[in-house]
């Protein structure tokens, strides 16, 4: 062991003449450690809510959409041939959507109604896993409910939002008019377009807007329903990895040109990513001032401790010790607070996340999420930088008592001894 060490155990295991400085020590880690803590927690908490919002959103959302003008069936096919040799996609689905309104027996919404292809519709989205009554083959002239009325079975299926059929009124098995803005041209002039469907199944995504606001019936059904033929709004690219949508769809635009337009799903909410973004950082900024209290201790404590022990070290500079070796004991003397009260906070910090992730201590409002339980996420890279925050922070205050001990003058000091 070398002399720093030794003696910066030394200072840390003895008794001080003054007692309060050691109750100052003992808090100053104690200050890390909350710190520490608390900022593990709310980090994995907000990655969390993150995570399980991105979850939900991509639950019904494209990884890439591709629109352009004049697209049908026939292009797609183009399309996708052009596209085949892009390594990470999985598939293409077409789509049509439009803005209709919905009317029950009892009330009238207006909602988003998506004509989707069943068959592919699955390569990115997971509606059919959403599904918690009727099925997606419905669509299609499949399965109808048993206790239906007759006139629902030849009818057209449409699947509706959990909260837009509760709005409504409506059940598994009624039938709904669907209205559309777009006209159609008749001897009496331009009359909105409308049909009756069968609701064949309702959904829950898990977020308030889709669930609200969205329903779906089969792409042909849809496009005979607009009078759009084999036109279709856009093209859903589904791919094996999220994260690398980005340059995916940075591939795409290479390839089918400026005439297509092409977005990717952080492009769609990019405001709503920096607002999580900027939210974290602000949390992880004001938490660190918890920390910053327990730094502020151990200056103080140094600081005190190097007023105290101003003849011991002006007998070790006697003996040999140069200014640096003398600053080196009382960094590591602050950076061994600083270490046991990062170690204790991170290991407290993940054994609440692990409580907080099995039990459901705190419960979250039920009219604004579906899932009672607190998200928690413990990320990796979280939990070093906030360990990295807290020594740096540490290090960072041991320089100052550190660097008066070094200049503590032997002579004058012990002549007084």
């Amino acid at each position: 062991m070398r002399l720093e060490q030794f003696v910066a155990l030394r200072y840390l295991r003895s008794r001080h003449r003054y007692g309060f400085v050691s109750a100052i020590t003992l808090l100053s880690g104690i200050g890390i450690m909350v710190g520490v803590m608390a900022m593990v927690v709310t980090l994995a908490v907000m990655d969390g809510f993150e995570e399980d919002l991105k979850t939900k959103l991509l639950g019904n959302m494209a990884p890439i959409t591709l629109q352009a003008k004049d697209l049908d069936l026939g292009r797609m096919r183009e399309i996708g041939e052009r596209l085949a040799a892009i390594q990470g996609i999985r598939g293409l689905s077409p789509f049509v959507k439009t803005q209709v309104l919905l009317v029950s027996s009892t009330r009238t919404a207006g909602a988003t109604l998506e004509g989707v292809d069943p068959e592919t519709v699955s390569i990115f989205s997971k509606l059919p896993s959403q599904l918690y009554q009727g099925s997606l083959e419905s669509l299609e002239g499949g399965s109808r409910p048993e206790d239906a009325p007759a006139d629902c079975r030849d009818k057209p299926g449409l699947l509706v939002g959990r909260e837009l059929a509760g709005h409504l009124g409506l059940f598994y098995g009624d039938t709904l008019k669907v209205v559309s803005p777009v006209g159609i041209e008749t001897p009496f002039g331009l009359l909105p377009a409308q049909k009756t469907f069968c609701v064949t199944g309702i959904f829950e995504s898990g977020l308030y807007e889709y669930d609200s606001s969205f329903a779906y019936a089969s792409l042909q059904t849809t496009q005979a329903f607009l009078g759009l033929g084999k036109g279709i709004t856009g093209i859903d690219v589904g791919v094996d990895d999220l994260y690398r949508a980005g340059r995916i769809s940075d591939r795409i635009r290479s390839i089918l040109g400026p005439r297509v337009q092409v977005e990717d799903w952080m492009e769609k909410n990019r405001r709503l990513l920096s607002a999580l973004r900027l939210e974290k950082l602000t949390a992880f900024a004001v938490l660190a001032l918890i920390i910053m209290v327990g730094v502020l201790s151990i200056l103080s404590s140094l600081a005190m401790a190097v007023m105290e022990r101003k003849g011991e070290i002006a007998i070790l500079k006697a003996l040999g010790a140069t200014p640096r070796r003398i600053q080196a004991i009382f960094v590591l003397q602050g950076m061994a607070i600083g270490i046991a009260g990062t170690v204790a906070g991170v290991v407290l910090g993940l054994g609440a996340c692990r409580f907080l992730g099995s039990y459901p201590l705190v419960k979250l409002p039920q009219d604004i999420f579906y899932e009672l339980a607190l998200p928690v996420r413990v990320d990796p890279a979280d939990v070093v930088s906030v360990a990295c925050a807290g020594l740096v922070l540490s290090l960072l205050a041991t320089l100052y008592p550190a660097r008066k001990a070094s200049r503590v003058p032997p002579a004058e000091t012990l002549r007084y001894e």
